[in-house]
């Protein structure tokens, strides 16, 4: 019953709700490898959506993975991940509350005060590197808060929940083997090295960047480097009926990544491509999580040992 109300749930809001047009990204890395390589893997037509040899028992996991890039139809979604915690995600739970608050006084916004604040708090490049445009329009040039404040705002329902989904799904894991103040300043600190990455591969652009999505994927990088062998689960909502796959957490982030980087350099080329979509924050977000994780996790003498029911599936390669 609760797949059914999650699926309907989903249908609903999918013919519902208008995109985002202020944002930095809508944070769904399974939805955008699906369609923006499933555009360039799928160049011919095809006769019918193998949903079936997708859950066939003789299939490859790459099989499996190519065959999910033809699905380009169907929304799908993580929707748990197999590492056992040791501890409740405390500080992933009050990141959540406070991009979800920060949201809910930004919808009492009149129009202008919710531009003027997307402006004076979100990441618009142009304000560094343009200081007499920015003194023109009200923005003070010097002011570098924006490159932290932006990752809690966000432009709309499905572009909070998505980032805040993820959020909870990687989150989690992380958290427990940093700590929570070590995953606090982790994360703030790929949000900031996003923002950075972003401003440096945009700086012209006048448009104010918003969204969690740099620093989440900073978490995703810091997941799929402890947690490699970590299997996601994944639904594909048909019509009413949820259908259930998994995959290695590696092998997953290593092909949203490669995506990631020809949806950017692209995007460099013909901007046109990129869309609304900040792809080169997500580039340094996940660079930054590989490359931070080690001065900010917990020694392996600092862990509890597991208890019995907690399991041994998902742990990294040297087990922990």
């Amino acid at each position: 019953m609760t797949c059914f109300l999650f699926v309907l749930f989903v249908r609903i809001h999918q013919t519902e709700m208008s995109p985002v047009t202020v944002v930095k990204s809508d944070f769904n890395p399974v939805k955008s490898f699906l369609e923006a390589l499933g555009e360039r893997c799928c160049a011919k037509p095809r006769q019918a959506t193998p949903i079936a040899g997708l859950f066939s028992t003789g299939a490859t996991g790459f099989a499996r993975l190519t065959m999910l890039l033809s699905l380009r139809g169907h929304a799908v979604f993580p929707i748990r991940d197999t590492v056992p915690r040791r501890s409740p995600p405390f500080m992933v739970w009050a990141i959540i509350s406070l991009n979800a608050s920060v949201f809910l006084i930004e919808l009492e916004f009149p129009a202008p005060l919710f531009e003027w604040f997307t402006f004076q708090y979100g990441l618009v490049p142009a304000r560094y590197s343009n200081p007499i445009w920015a003194l023109r329009n009200g923005l003070n040039p010097t002011d570098y808060w924006p490159f932290l404040t932006n990752t809690f705002l966000h432009g709309g329902w499905m572009h909070l929940i998505g980032n805040m989904w993820t959020l909870w799904i990687f989150g989690a894991a992380v958290e427990d083997r940093l700590g929570p103040w070590r995953f606090l300043s982790f994360y703030l600190a790929c949000g900031v090295l996003a923002s950075i990455v972003h401003f440096a591969f945009n700086m012209l652009s006048p448009i104010p960047a918003l969204g969690a999505s740099g620093a989440i994927s900073g978490v995703l990088g810091a997941y799929a480097l402890m947690f490699p062998l970590a299997r996601i689960l994944f639904v594909i909502p048909i019509f009413i009926f949820p259908f259930f796959f998994e995959f290695y957490a590696f092998a997953y982030a290593v092909a949203w990544f490669i995506l990631q980087i020809f949806q950017g350099a692209g995007g460099l080329l013909a901007p046109e491509i990129g869309g609304s979509i900040a792809w080169w924050a997500h580039i340094g977000g996940f660079v930054a999580g590989l490359s931070l994780l080690s001065l900010f996790r917990l020694p392996q003498r600092r862990y509890r040992r597991y208890y019995l029911d907690e399991g041994v599936l998902g742990h990294g390669i040297r087990g922990e």
